[in-house]
Protein backbone atom coordinates (compact mmCIF):
# COMPACT_ATOMS: atom_id res chain seq x y z
CA UNK A 1 0.00 0.00 0.00
CA UNK A 2 1.53 3.27 -1.17
CA UNK A 3 -1.43 5.37 -0.09
CA UNK A 4 -4.28 5.58 2.55
CA UNK A 5 -6.91 7.30 1.81
CA UNK A 6 -9.90 7.58 4.84
CA UNK A 7 -12.97 9.32 2.93
CA UNK A 8 -15.88 10.70 4.71
CA UNK A 9 -18.45 13.56 4.20
CA UNK A 10 -16.57 14.52 7.20
CA UNK A 11 -13.28 12.86 8.82
CA UNK A 12 -13.52 14.64 11.56
CA UNK A 13 -16.30 13.03 12.80
CA UNK A 14 -14.41 9.93 13.36
CA UNK A 15 -14.55 8.09 16.75
CA UNK A 16 -17.62 10.74 17.95
CA UNK A 17 -19.75 7.57 18.23
CA UNK A 18 -17.23 5.98 20.94
CA UNK A 19 -17.83 8.75 23.44
CA UNK A 20 -13.58 9.71 22.53
CA UNK A 21 -12.65 6.45 23.43
CA UNK A 22 -10.64 6.59 19.90
CA UNK A 23 -9.93 10.00 18.64
CA UNK A 24 -8.87 11.09 14.52
CA UNK A 25 -5.58 12.27 14.98
CA UNK A 26 -5.01 8.53 17.70
CA UNK A 27 -6.19 6.56 14.67
CA UNK A 28 -4.22 8.16 12.44
CA UNK A 29 -0.70 7.35 14.74
CA UNK A 30 -2.31 3.50 14.93
CA UNK A 31 -2.25 3.76 11.23
CA UNK A 32 1.18 5.06 10.84
CA UNK A 33 2.21 2.35 12.60
CA UNK A 34 1.56 -0.09 9.86
CA UNK A 35 4.63 -1.07 7.50
CA UNK A 36 3.86 -0.91 3.88
CA UNK A 37 1.74 2.48 4.49
CA UNK A 38 4.01 5.44 2.80
CA UNK A 39 0.98 8.26 3.50
CA UNK A 40 -2.31 8.36 4.82
CA UNK A 41 -4.73 11.47 3.08
CA UNK A 42 -7.85 12.64 4.78
CA UNK A 43 -10.40 13.65 2.60
CA UNK A 44 -13.38 15.75 3.54
CA UNK A 45 -12.53 17.73 6.97
CA UNK A 46 -15.82 19.76 8.04
CA UNK A 47 -14.15 23.59 8.99
CA UNK A 48 -15.63 23.76 12.31
CA UNK A 49 -14.24 20.65 13.73
CA UNK A 50 -10.84 20.66 12.42
CA UNK A 51 -9.09 20.80 16.02
CA UNK A 52 -5.66 21.51 16.96
CA UNK A 53 -4.94 18.03 18.01
CA UNK A 54 -5.73 17.42 14.34
CA UNK A 55 -3.49 20.00 13.07
CA UNK A 56 -0.74 19.35 15.35
CA UNK A 57 -0.68 15.87 14.44
CA UNK A 58 -1.05 16.10 11.15
CA UNK A 59 1.95 18.78 11.02
CA UNK A 60 4.25 15.97 13.08
CA UNK A 61 3.28 12.53 11.41
CA UNK A 62 5.19 12.40 8.59
CA UNK A 63 3.07 9.73 7.22
CA UNK A 64 -0.12 11.90 7.44
CA UNK A 65 0.01 14.69 4.54
CA UNK A 66 -0.43 17.73 4.89
CA UNK A 67 -3.25 18.02 2.97
CA UNK A 68 -6.57 19.51 3.98
CA UNK A 69 -9.65 19.23 1.74
CA UNK A 70 -12.44 22.02 4.03
CA UNK A 71 -15.30 22.25 1.76
CA UNK A 72 -15.93 26.21 3.06
CA UNK A 73 -19.00 26.73 0.58
CA UNK A 74 -19.00 30.51 1.16
CA UNK A 75 -17.34 33.50 3.21
CA UNK A 76 -20.67 35.42 4.21
CA UNK A 77 -21.98 34.52 7.76
CA UNK A 78 -25.67 35.25 6.75
CA UNK A 79 -25.11 32.99 3.77
CA UNK A 80 -23.87 30.22 5.38
CA UNK A 81 -26.56 30.56 8.12
CA UNK A 82 -29.53 29.94 5.62
CA UNK A 83 -27.33 27.13 3.43
CA UNK A 84 -27.77 25.83 7.75
CA UNK A 85 -23.85 25.83 8.06
CA UNK A 86 -21.57 27.12 11.06
CA UNK A 87 -18.85 29.59 10.43
CA UNK A 88 -17.69 32.86 8.73
CA UNK A 89 -14.71 33.70 6.37
CA UNK A 90 -13.07 35.43 9.73
CA UNK A 91 -13.00 32.43 10.77
CA UNK A 92 -12.14 30.26 8.16
CA UNK A 93 -9.08 32.79 7.44
CA UNK A 94 -8.51 31.91 11.63
CA UNK A 95 -8.58 28.02 10.78
CA UNK A 96 -5.92 28.49 7.54
CA UNK A 97 -3.61 30.91 9.64
CA UNK A 98 -3.78 27.78 12.33
CA UNK A 99 -2.79 25.25 9.75
CA UNK A 100 -0.21 26.98 7.86
CA UNK A 101 1.68 28.27 11.06
CA UNK A 102 1.48 24.36 12.21
CA UNK A 103 2.68 23.46 8.44
CA UNK A 104 3.69 26.41 6.16
CA UNK A 105 3.58 24.17 3.24
CA UNK A 106 0.23 22.30 4.04
CA UNK A 107 -1.88 22.08 0.80
CA UNK A 108 -5.44 23.54 1.30
CA UNK A 109 -8.30 22.18 -0.69
CA UNK A 110 -11.57 23.62 -0.56
CA UNK A 111 -15.10 23.91 -2.42
CA UNK A 112 -17.30 27.09 -2.59
CA UNK A 113 -21.40 27.63 -3.78
CA UNK A 114 -22.32 30.48 -6.06
CA UNK A 115 -26.07 31.35 -6.79
CA UNK A 116 -27.34 30.26 -3.44
CA UNK A 117 -30.93 31.32 -2.98
CA UNK A 118 -30.53 35.19 -1.83
CA UNK A 119 -26.87 35.95 -2.37
CA UNK A 120 -26.47 39.05 -4.21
Amino acid sequence: VKELCLVAQDVTRYGLDTEGRLTLPALLGKLSDIEGIRWIRLLYAYPSRVSEELINTVARNKKVLAYYDIPLQHASARVLASMNRTGSGKEYLDLIKRIRAATPDAVLRTTFMVGFPGET
